[in-house]
């Protein structure tokens, strides 16, 4: 069971449980607004571009639950999202297997960033994107940072789906396989009886957007200069929080407290529920955390 530092006391497993059926009920509501509306003339009346434009919240809640997902998976990884270890390991790889992306070679890649941030070669969460971030860095700016992670060089290095792992048990590899041949079974029935168009934007929802949230918030997280070979490296040189001013923005795009991912880095074990407060009694405690950039501004 690759799962990271210790367990901390104090864990809210009931609440972030809660939060898991929360997010995964606004996902499926999406999912079925789609299909329900998606055959229908009243509200596709003359062109399906109004059906695009229509449709563009649930496929931005798609994705935007999905990057919630894989931030349970990061919690698990931690040991911070049940107080058992066993149920972290298990939640963990039922998310593998939704995801798409096995638990135990992400926990062995996050390992890695912890105890190498930014190494060029050692943090392997950030080594594949192989020099795609910028030498200098990327200020914390919204449109500067996605700008970038639309970019090939960096999208392509991004989240990459996984069937098979060999470091993963035989049955959550199955799993995969058979999760997979489900979607694709369901998505060709959509398509079968008329339901083309909410099958593409379902598509667009779980296999576009997501991907590049997930590359955003790398590049969010860690578009700062990177490291050199035998550096000695500290969280605020490599890490940092990028909290939106509107708090919606926050739950929308950076959901399970995700703009916090400097304190994340100082206190991993941490569970997510308390970033928060961690960083304003970091502001209020030491001015040279307090002076750092924190807000993510949208325009420059």
């Amino acid at each position: 069971m690759a799962i990271i530092n210790r367990i901390p006391k104090g864990i809210p497993a009931l609440a972030n449980a809660g939060s898991f059926y929360g997010h995964m009920a606004a996902l499926l509501a999406a999912t079925v607004v789609l299909i329900v509306f998606g055959h229908s003339k009243e509200w596709r009346p003359s062109t399906p571009w109004l059906f695009v434009f229509t449709a563009a919240p649930c496929v931005v809640l798609i994705g935007t639950r999905l990057r919630a997902a894989g931030n349970m998976l990061h919690e698990c990884c931690h040991g911070i999202f049940f107080i058992q270890r066993q149920r972290n390991w298990m939640f963990g790889q039922f998310l593998g297997v939704f995801l798409f992306q096995p638990f135990e070679s992400y926990c062995r890649d996050h390992r890695t960033h912890h105890k190498h941030l930014a190494h060029p070669r050692k943090d392997l969460d950030l080594a594949r994107y192989q020099g795609a971030l910028p030498a200098d860095g990327v200020a914390n700016i919204f449109v500067s940072q996605l700008r970038l992670a639309l970019g090939w060089p960096c999208l392509r290095m991004g989240f990459k789906p996984q069937l098979w792992c060999s470091e993963d048990p035989a049955f959550a590899n199955l799993a995969r396989c058979a999760w997979l041949a489900f979607l694709l079974t369901g998505l060709s029935l959509l398509v079968g009886f008329g339901f083309g168009l909410s099958a593409v934007m379902i598509i667009l929802g779980s296999c576009g957007l997501y991907p590049v949230l997930c590359v955003w918030s790398d590049i969010a997280d860690h578009a700062l200069p990177m490291g050199h070979l035998g550096q000695t490296v500290m969280p605020k040189d490599h890490a940092r929080n990028h909290v939106f001013s509107w708090s919606w923005l926050n739950w929308l795009l950076l959901p399970r407290s995700d703009a916090y991912h400097l304190v994340h880095h100082m206190h991993p074990d941490l569970p997510t529920i308390h970033l928060a407060a961690e960083h304003q009694r970091l502001c209020d405690t030491q001015p040279d955390y307090r002076k750092l950039d924190h807000e993510l501004r949208i325009f420059g």
